[in-house]
């Protein structure tokens, strides 16, 4: 059901009047914004949302985006209270993140950047553009550094990296492809020269039955050129991760997800989800390592670092739409350690993050189980994470992103 209103959210935007996007933004004096304060003291988490209402119309029931919606847990002696807020000039939050000078959203259609006071009571909008395409929707971002941040965009194939100055917000287009879906970004020294670089994921448009190419890119400083990692013709990854788990592999690595290939007349996948790491080789070349089969999953759209045993390095952790919650193991050669968290938490986007709400130094894992209308907890007992649900969901809601953040609310 929840994929189908997904679908319903797409379908449900329409176009507007192309706007150039290397612009200032309107309000020339925006409150300060720097990367998240990821610090000890850690109580709230951000569910970045979609809400649906059914109606009648032509005598057909259909699925009617609501405003976007942010629902904010914060963790107390008596367990997680919970607070939402909505923009009514968005249908959907597909990120939100804590900043020092409040929340940061991105949002769609409308594609709207905006800042929330620390309050969560008003909000400025940062930028805002019109790619002149079908759908103008921000799909995700990451900071390279405090003063730049690197957007993904639908469906005209936008990275745009929007620069701080003493005037406000500047955007600059580091790529644009037309009828092209850009899902994440990730940011990382990947190929260990002691710059940042910006990772995305390009594909063709979201179908529901068939499989999308798409490639994994690379926007390397100081002029972000663009060049390619990988490609892929039968299927696409929309997920990817920068992090340091192969401790054989000095620095940190890059994370793909390859979903499922589907072929329309075959009655499902005919192939797996494949999780791969790609690190920079000697010679300047992109190396691919195969390092896990998901074999009864379609799509995996959440990879996190995460050290949830407390064993001194992080995991690898995978979130799939039909088949639970998976952890990665580094082995030493060949195929990692597969181990399934959770057969029974399912989720079109299937949302999760790591963060420590308790303070006590070590994270737990946060998952939103659309499918069951959960939002469910894990905790390691010294054998195995403990399942503990902490809020309910609407069954109409699609959770895309969470995040944690060090106020409380």
């Amino acid at each position: 059901m929840k994929r189908l209103l997904a679908i319903a959210l797409l379908a449900s935007a329409c176009a507007e009047k192309p706007k150039p996007i290397e612009q200032p933004v309107a309000d020339p004096t925006p409150q300060p914004v720097t990367a998240p304060p990821f610090k000890v003291g850690k109580k709230s988490l951000l569910f970045a949302q979609a809400q649906f209402e059914w109606v009648e119309e032509n005598g057909e029931r259909r699925a009617k985006p609501g405003a976007a919606k942010l629902v904010v847990l914060t963790r107390g002696e008596g367990g997680f209270k919970k607070r939402v807020v909505e923009d009514a000039e968005s249908r959907v939050f597909h990120k939100a993140a804590c900043v020092d000078g409040g929340v940061l959203t991105i949002g769609a259609t409308e594609a709207k950047l905006k800042l929330w006071a620390p309050d969560l009571a008003t909000s400025q909008t940062l930028w805002t553009v019109s790619f002149g395409g079908k759908w103008d929707r921000l799909r995700d971002f990451e900071f390279v550094d405090a003063d730049n941040l690197a957007i993904a965009t639908h469906d005209q194939g936008v990275v745009a990296l929007l620069t701080r100055t003493n005037e406000g917000w500047v955007a600059k287009e580091l790529s644009r492809k037309a009828d092209t879906f850009v899902h994440e970004i990730e940011v990382g020294d990947v190929d260990r020269d002691g710059k940042t670089e910006i990772y995305a994921t390009p594909s063709d448009p979201n179908k529901v039955k068939t499989s999308q190419g798409g490639s994994i890119v690379t926007f390397t400083p100081p002029d972000w050129t663009m060049s390619q990692v990988a490609a892929f013709q039968g299927s696409h990854a929309k997920e990817i991760l920068v992090a340091d788990i192969d401790s054989e592999a000095p620095g940190v690595e890059l994370y793909a997800a390859v979903e499922a290939e589907l072929a329309p007349t075959a009655g499902g996948p005919t192939q797996p989800v494949e999780i791969r790491q790609y690190v920079k080789g000697a010679a300047g070349r992109w190396i691919m390592k195969p390092i896990a089969k998901l074999e009864r999953a379609i799509q995996a759209r959440v990879l996190l670092a995460a050290d949830l045993s407390r064993q001194g390095h992080p995991d690898l952790v995978v979130t799939t739409m039909k088949d639970g919650i998976w952890r990665l193991i580094p082995t030493a050669t060949g195929p990692w350690n597969t181990f399934q968290i959770d057969a029974e938490s399912t989720g079109f986007e299937h949302a999760a993050q790591a963060y420590d709400t308790d303070s006590d130094g070590l994270a737990e894992l946060y998952v939103a189980a659309d499918d069951q209308d959960e939002i469910r907890s894990y905790v390691w007992n010294g054998e195995t994470l403990q399942r503990t649900t902490i809020a309910t969901l609407e069954k109409s809601d699609i959770t895309w992103s969470i995040m944690g953040c060090g106020r409380e609310y």
